[in-house]
């Protein structure tokens, strides 16, 4: 019906304007009249419609993709992360690659670029496929037992950015030899590298504040060890049962060794206190059956239950401060029965009545520096 009025009302304007057109015959004149019916019965007749032209398209809105939320597992190749601040940051979760692994500065997935940031706790836990690792410099943080347990991990490069290794990070890396701790990190948390038997040499950087407990716990081929003078603490148990720890440079700066920090260091001969330190906590040099000689110097104002408990070896307790107001229980209980303990001699008669039933035989005298 529609095509049939559409051809009527062109051949009706053709034929108005005096053109010739073989629709202007009968059959365009029923088609006109039919139309007149339709208007006396009231029904409008339909008009064509306008066929759509590419013009007249609305194109559809593309999808939109919203990026991952705050802790999404995102992946990249062998790799995955989780997603810390939303288009901008990920932790490295973890790979399933052997051999070297290099933790990049930046990952794209999707499109979005990420700083790496962080390695995600557990990230690479019980894993005996690395053998080394590479950290780059975007990663501020290790997380809580990243590398523990990766028994054939052997060499780890941190670099310059990373702060703060974490809880557990590295405990039980048997295989782990070496390691450089860059000047940007401040403190090396609770057992970091306990356990580390292989470990024999440990770099530690200015910048570093704290040494956390257990941190080297049995770390038992570990020889020597330097703390900067950033180091204000050393936490309890910190170098516990280092059996191999012969030399200990404690430098200008650190004022509190911790509970046990240096006990069953049995290779350990002598050991200088700087002056910064006031107060040598519980059972901080216990068991150093090795330790002959000690010198604490001017700043020291407590010693601590059982200091120096079982040090059998210890001959020569030299004290420089004129500000120790405190030795606890048993603090020289088992030093050597001949050992001296020498004092300025303004302090000798008040240091003699303080180191009194201290756990030392009775032929250990305090005497005169």
């Amino acid at each position: 019906m529609q095509k049939r009025i559409f051809i009527i009302v062109l051949c009706v304007l053709i034929a108005a304007a005096n053109t010739i057109c073989p629709y202007t015959s009968t059959y365009a004149m029923d088609a006109v009249n039919e139309v007149k019916e339709m208007r006396a019965a009231g029904i409008t007749p339909e008009t064509p419609e306008t066929p759509e032209t590419p013009g007249n398209v609305t194109p559809e809105a593309p999808d939109v993709i919203e990026p991952p939320k705050n802790g999404t597992v995102i992946s990249a190749g062998a790799e995955s992360y989780v997603v810390t601040k939303e288009s901008a940051e990920v932790a490295y979760k973890g790979t399933t690659e052997v051999g070297m692994i290099k933790i990049p500065a930046e990952v794209a997935v999707n499109g979005i670029s990420y700083k790496v940031t962080s390695i995600a706790d557990e990230a690479f836990k019980n894993n005996t496929g690395i053998t080394s690792v590479f950290i780059d410099k975007n990663v501020t943080t290790i997380g809580k037992a990243a590398f523990s347990g990766c028994i054939k991990l052997e060499t780890v490069s941190l670099e310059a950015g990373l702060t703060t290794i974490g809880i557990e990070a590295f405990t039980n890396c048997t295989a782990l030899k070496t390691i450089t701790i860059p000047k940007t990190v401040t403190i090396i948390k609770t057992r970091a590298f306990m356990g580390c038997t292989a470990l024999n040499a440990v770099s530690l950087s200015k910048g570093i504040e704290t040494i956390g407990k257990g941190a080297f716990r049995n770390c038992i081929a570990l020889t020597m060890i330097t703390l900067p003078k950033s180091v204000t603490e050393v936490k309890t148990n910190a170098f516990l049962g280092c059996k191999k720890l012969a030399v200990v440079n404690l430098k200008a700066g650190l004022t509190t060794i911790g509970n046990s920090a240096f006990a069953d260091c049995t290779a350990l001969g002598s050991i200088m206190i700087p002056k910064t330190v006031t107060t040598i906590k519980e059972g901080a040099f216990s068991g150093d059956t090795s330790l002959a000689a000690v010198t604490i110097s001017i700043g020291i104002e407590t010693i601590g239950k059982k200091v120096f408990y079982g040090c059998k070896k210890l001959q020569v307790l030299t004290i420089k401060s004129r500000k120790l107001t405190s030795v606890k229980s048993n603090a020289l209980s088992g030093i050597g029965s001949t050992a001296v303990i020498r004092v300025k001699s303004a302090k000798l008669s008040a240091y003699t009545k303080l180191f009194k039933g201290k756990g030392q035989g009775s032929k250990v005298s305090v005497v005169k520096i």
